[in-house]
């Protein structure tokens, strides 16, 4: 009789947790609601494109010569009288020029680390050391970012600690020898002829004909079949001194796919990157399409100042948008209740509405500003309820 008993009760219990189990199961896979997790994301858009640089520039009327070496770089400001380069007999002259240059850098940097180790105002081997880690760490960020046009002034710093700390370990008899031989090496070379600026502004040493037709005002009545057409125009070289573009300000002038013109909208800020690492920002001034509706010419003007932007013609670029960075949640979650934008997510036991401030829409979703504090608005890791049931502020899952 207690034997049967039991087994009743034991075949009972079987019996209620198979029910139980299976409908858990079915509210697992056949309840009204899927969620989704909301989570940080950032969106960079880059695209290689082709340009054509349009400036205020003048050629200068001097011939180039032979065994020219010039004293300024591409970008560097210079007036009217600034010696732009020097002209030598022969080729040595100017080869022997060039090493007392190099010679002159390296002697300045010494020359300013020995006065420092006479003086009492040497550093300490322990904050030298922190300091010249600080500085490889930066070559090699630099390295990594394609920041090619930082390495010159890092090198000559790092050169300067590297030899403050032979002086700070007693090798500064090696430091003056340095010297000495560095002085001999300049005091052998005979000066070239001198060349100077007739013009004001930033100076090029390159010259491609363009000057006169790539300014500005031709942008005016551009259009993106013209801007096609020197794209693909051949380039004749010319021979000059160079020439000197007037004023910080440029325009260029690229075609990109139709398809990519959202991520660049007109009065939007933008970056061009260069092959040889240099980096430059401007900003989207006018766009134009294509006869045929594939390509989308855009125009962009800058005012920073590099070897790239008074000497480049035509450029193939990295162009890039700004980024943005939010909370990524489906298009299909966005609500509006009472004019107000937002999610409905699981609060546990509950649907709860969550605004939302949208900063970017991509092809199949939105980023919301990020938020840190409150409850308010959707946060990373929220679970985003997906239904196609009447949701609504505290509506119990159950019922889903």
């Amino acid at each position: 009789m207690k034997s049967g008993m039991g087994r009743l009760l034991t075949f009972i219990m079987a019996a209620f947790l198979l029910v139980f189990a299976g409908y858990h199961a079915y509210r697992h896979f056949a309840s009204g609601y899927t969620t989704e997790n909301a989570y940080r994301y950032t969106v960079y858009h880059t695209t290689m494109a082709h340009g054509v640089f349009f400036r205020e520039e003048t050629s200068l009327n001097q011939p180039e010569g032979s065994n020219l070496r010039y004293a300024v770089r591409d970008g560097e400001k210079v007036r009217v009288g600034s010696v732009l380069a020097y002209r030598y007999g022969d080729a040595l002259s100017a080869d022997l020029a060039e090493r007392r240059a190099e010679a002159e850098k390296e002697l300045t940097v010494l020359r300013r680390v020995l006065s420092q180790l006479q003086s009492s105002n040497t550093p300490t081997v322990a904050d030298l050391t922190r300091n010249t880690d600080i500085d490889l760490q930066r070559v090699a960020e630099a390295v990594a970012l394609e920041q090619y046009d930082k390495l010159d002034a890092l090198t000559l710093r790092l050169q300067e600690e590297i030899n403050m700390g032979s002086g700070i370990t007693g090798r500064t008899a090696e430091l003056e020898a340095r010297i000495a031989e560095l002085e001999a090496q300049m005091s052998g070379t005979g000066a070239g002829e001198a060349v100077y600026s007739t013009l004001e502004g930033y100076f090029s040493s390159v010259v491609d004909g363009c000057e006169g037709t790539c300014t500005p005002a031709r942008l005016q009545m551009l259009t993106c079949s013209d801007l096609q057409a020197m794209l693909t125009a051949g380039e004749t070289p010319q021979e000059g001194l160079g020439k000197v573009v007037s004023g910080p300000e440029w325009y260029f002038a690229l075609t990109i796919p139709s398809s990519e013109h959202k991520n660049y909208p007109e009065g939007g800020s933008v970056n061009l990157g260069f092959p040889g690492g240099g980096t430059v920002q401007g900003r989207v001034t006018r766009a134009e399409l294509s006869d045929d509706g594939t390509v989308m010419m855009l125009i962009i003007k800058g005012d920073t100042v590099t070897e790239e932007t008074v000497s480049g013609r035509r450029e193939t670029v990295r162009l890039s948008s700004e980024s943005y960075t939010g909370v990524r949640f489906p298009k299909d979650c966005l609500r509006i209740v009472n004019g107000v934008k937002g999610v409905y997510v699981d609060n546990g036991y509950n649907v709860k509405f969550k605004t939302v401030d949208i900063i970017y829409e991509g092809d199949t979703y939105y980023l919301s500003r990020l938020n840190y504090t409150g409850e308010a608005a959707l946060n990373i890791f929220d679970k985003l309820v997906e239904s196609k049931a009447e949701l609504y502020d505290g509506m119990p899952l159950d019922d889903l």
